[in-house]
This record gives C-alpha cells, sequence and structure tokens, in this order.
C-alpha cells in the first residue's frame, strides 16, 4: 500500500481517443496516482513545460498533431524531463527497436489490460506497489463491441 505521507505519483497519459484517455485516467486514479491529460504529443509537452513533476507518461504512438516518437526525440533532448520513464502504446507496427532506441521503458500493444498497464506502472522506479489490481478490463480496441470502458467514460462521449 502507498505510503499517505508520499505524495500521488502522476501519470500524464497522452492519447488521441477521447474515450479511451478519459478510461485510462479514471481507472489511474481509482488505483492512486494522480493524472494528467493530453490529446497529442504537443499538449503533451506543453503540460510538460509547465513544470508540472511527472513519474511516467504513458504515451500512444500514433496521434495527430505530434505524434508518440516526435514527442519522445523532443522529450529526450530536454534535460529537464528526459529522465521520466515512458510507457509506449500502439495499436499498429509499432517497431520494438524503435522504442529501444529512444528508450522507451515497454511498448504495450492495444488492446491494453488494465491490469498489464497497472503492473507496468508500478515496476517503475519510484512509483509504490499495491494491492492487486483490481481489473481484467480491456482497452484500446477501436470499433470493438467488446470492449468495456468504465460507465462515467462511456457515458462522455
Amino acid at each position: 500500500m502507498p505510503d499517505s505521507t508520499q505524495p500521488e505519483p502522476t501519470v500524464l497519459i497522452a492519447e488521441d481517443e477521447d474515450v479511451l484517455r478519459e478510461a485510462f485516467r479514471e481507472f489511474l486514479e481509482t488505483e492512486g496516482f494522480r493524472v494528467l491529460c493530453a490529446g497529442d504529443g504537443r499538449a503533451a509537452l506543453d503540460l510538460l513545460n509547465t513544470g508540472e513533476e511527472v513519474s511516467a507518461i504513458l504515451l500512444d504512438l500514433q496521434m495527430p498533431v505530434m505524434n508518440g516518437l516526435e514527442f519522445r526525440r523532443r522529450q529526450l533532448a530536454d534535460g529537464r524531463f528526459s529522465s521520466t520513464p515512458v510507457i509506449a502504446m500502439t495499436g499498429g507496427l509499432g517497431s520494438d527497436a524503435e522504442a529501444s532506441q529512444l528508450k522507451i521503458r515497454t511498448l504495450l500493444r492495444k488492446p491494453v489490460t488494465l491490469d498489464r498497464l497497472l503492473s507496468t506502472l508500478r515496476s517503475l522506479p519510484g512509483i509504490p506497489e499495491s494491492p492487486a489490481p483490481r481489473s481484467a478490463q480491456v482497452l484500446g480496441r477501436r470499433g470493438d463491441a467488446k470492449t468495456r470502458v468504465p460507465q462515467r467514460a462511456a457515458r462522455a462521449k
């Protein structure tokens, strides 16, 4: 269980799909994370440039305006937040070699289970352990009727 004297770890979610971004946000908040959200790489960089302390970044690789790979290149070039770990997600043909070259901690293939997302986040340095994950939902499958999102996120669309 996280130490209540420690600040909540903060996760920046950069994901262009509104329902998916909201579902990840809602889930991570219920698991004790503080969450910042951006709909593209440019907005994610803007959030980092405000000076927000971020423990980890959950990054979709395929986004408009600025994709995840370009975001990561720019993040690595800026010493203020180059060491912030990145967990990337892709529904496409993301390259493990390119992810490794850009020092992406983990490349998750969509659909992403919430259990896998949480265990990956909890494996990062500075992220406290917690009780077993509460959900086995699968998120990130575009157009799939079996994709389940928390009720509040589903109503938001």
